[in-house]
């Protein structure tokens, strides 16, 4: 992946280690960087080796004075460069310093975490440090749990080995899309460069999962490795999770072994360098070295080298079998949390239930005192209100009281006058007796006369002298049209101002002036007073006639005549005509 990178433009450290035979195409890595790493682990007391969890109490303090501190390194191996990569395994348990640092110098930290099987990264650490698979696996799995963890909290991406060799152009494509990267080097100008690194023989190590003999370890391995590959996925929040898990068991058994299991390997290593120096210095002083010399000594190199072996193994194993058992411990345990979460969630509901009930009684509790408060209230307002009108009705009674005597006393003193009335009202109802007998007699004799009278005029309009005057007044009309229309004009005017003629009225009850189109006002005037039309529902005019005669004598319209006098007279015999139409609704 950094030689990838390098071809894109980003710029790696200056100080780089030199390739070697088992890493032809260059480790990528800066002396002066991975000197910083093993000095701060060793100060530390650990190694690149170490498989057990780095102190949490260790504050991520450098090392002591006299040393290149972290942040000259960078601006020593990078200078002012806006884009470059740092890469070294020994990152992966120091992340919390790294990113201190990063963030005081006030540059941006991004993580690409190359994912390789672990079973290839077990086989190169056999092939380059004799570490059987056990080991490596536990170097495999320290380095990837605690470089997941420690990047969680800035932009990141995980690569896979295999993708990345197959089609690395998508690869870099993707990186640059989640960590918000342009490289300096288009890919498409890098390519043929990148391919040529990219060699299929740089892959040392491809064949599937090799078992350790270890299942718990295996299986933790496995595990990691299958969710290490959803980081970025949709379902990478339970992937973490579970990694979380895996990370917690382990350090749970790591913290147990781990010390033991470095001190004892210092003791071996320490032995097999004491005779390392004697063979040295034996061989140095004899040359040829005699075998009887030169052997022991090389036998018992092996011997102590197989015996750490073996106590390394013996560590390893009994490490596993702790897994092991507290894996089934933890299954234990989460079975007796499972029972008692699944029972305390029924107790939570039950309290639930019963808080629930005890809110809702609550609520009734506090509605029915507050009912009860208020009708109290109601009650004392209710009793003072009675109380103020039994004391005003008492009052009333002892006043109906006086009054009723100041009648009784009055009623006393009016007994005589009642009297006195009573021969009055007598002596009046006799009177009115013989007024009302001659009143009858007057009205009765009013009434024939004006039968005789509407009987006469009956038989005049039925008459042809009648009839003629009509034909006359038509002709003398037409004989002065000017005067006519000035007339007309005006006495329409009158009319609509006088409020007694109902335009629609009129309209709906002759449909003949609909169909005439002619003003309804004015067919009043030419025409409708001569044909006994009425005006509106509040004037009869065949009425009004037959009440003054000398309207139709005269010729004069019979509304207007009523608008001209009748209304100043006072109603005259038109008001009846008014009073009577609205009485029967027109």
């Amino acid at each position: 992946m950094s030689g990838v990178l390098a071809r894109l433009g980003v710029q790696p450290p200056k100080t780089l280690i030199q390739p070697a035979s088992d890493n032809p195409s260059g480790f990528w890595e800066s002396k002066e960087i991975v000197a910083y790493h093993e000095r701060l682990l060793a100060s530390i007391g650990s190694a690149w080796s170490d498989w057990s969890e780095i102190d949490r109490d260790w504050s991520g303090a450098e090392p002591a004075s006299g040393q290149t501190s972290l942040s000259a390194l960078i601006d020593q191996e990078f200078g002012d460069a806006s884009l470059f990569f740092v890469k070294d395994p020994r990152m992966c348990r120091l992340t919390d310093v790294w990113l201190r640092v990063l963030t005081e110098k006030e540059i941006e930290a991004k993580a690409i975490m190359p994912i390789r099987h672990p079973t290839e990264v077990a086989r190169s650490l056999q092939a380059r440090n004799r570490f059987d698979m056990t080991r490596s696996y536990l170097i495999w799995l320290r380095h990837v749990l605690d470089a997941e963890h420690g990047t969680r909290e800035i932009p990141r991406v995980v690569v896979q080995y295999p993708k990345l060799m197959a089609s690395w152009r998508v690869e870099v494509e993707r990186i640059a899309g989640r960590l918000s990267l342009e490289w300096p080097n288009p890919p498409a100008q890098a390519g043929p460069d990148i391919d040529q690194f990219l060699d299929a023989e740089l892959r040392h190590h491809s064949e599937g999962f090799e078992p350790s003999g270890h299942g718990q370890l295996d299986g933790w391995v496995r595990q990691a490795h299958e969710l290490l590959q959803q980081i970025g996925q949709k379902d990478e929040d339970s992937a973490m999770q579970r990694l979380d898990d895996i990370r917690s068991e382990f350090n749970r058994v790591t913290s147990t072994f781990a010390q033991a299991f470095r001190e004892a390997e210092a003791v071996h290593v320490d032995a097999m360098a004491k005779l390392r120096k004697q063979l040295k210095v034996k061989s140095a002083a004899s040359s040829p070295a005699p075998v009887e010399i030169v052997a022991p000594l090389e036998k018992k190199l092996v011997e102590m080298e197989s015996r750490m072996r073996q106590d390394q193994d013996a560590y390893l194993a009994r490490v596993s079998e702790l897994a092991e058992s507290m894996r089934t411990s933890t299954e234990q345990h989460h079975a007796v949390l499972a029972t008692l979460a699944g029972e305390l969630r029924a107790k939570s509901e039950q309290v639930q239930a019963l808080e629930s009930q005890l809110r809702t009684q609550r609520d009734q509790l506090v509605a029915l005192r507050r009912g009860f408060e208020q009708s109290t209230g109601l009650y004392q307002q209710e009793s003072i209100r009675r109380k103020a009108i039994n004391v005003e009705l008492e009052k009333a009674v002892l006043n109906q009281k006086a009054t009723i005597h100041a009648h009784e006393e009055k009623l006393r003193d009016a007994s005589s006058e009642t009297d006195r009335f009573k021969r009055q009202l007598d002596e009046l109802k006799r009177t009115h007796a013989s007024s009302s007998a001659m009143l009858r007699q007057e009205i009765a004799r009013q009434k024939r006369a004006a039968e005789n009278l509407a009987h006469e005029v009956d038989t005049l309009r039925d008459s042809k002298g009648w009839k003629f005057l009509g034909l006359l007044r038509r002709v003398v009309g037409r004989g002065e049209p000017q005067r006519t229309q000035s007339v007309l004009a005006s006495d329409a005017a009158t009319i609509r101002d006088s409020g007694l003629f109902d335009r629609q009225w009129y309209l709906d009850r002759y449909p003949d002036v609909v169909k005439s189109g002619m003003d309804p006002v004015e067919h009043y005037l030419r025409y409708g007073a001569e044909e006994s039309r009425n005006p509106s529902a509040a004037f009869d005019t065949g009425s009004y006639l037959e009440r003054n005669p000398d309207v139709w004598f005269a010729g004069l319209n019979p509304l207007m005549h009523y608008i001209d006098t009748g209304i100043r007279e006072g109603g005259g015999c038109a008001s009846g005509d008014v009073s009577q139409k609205q009485g029967t609704g027109g």
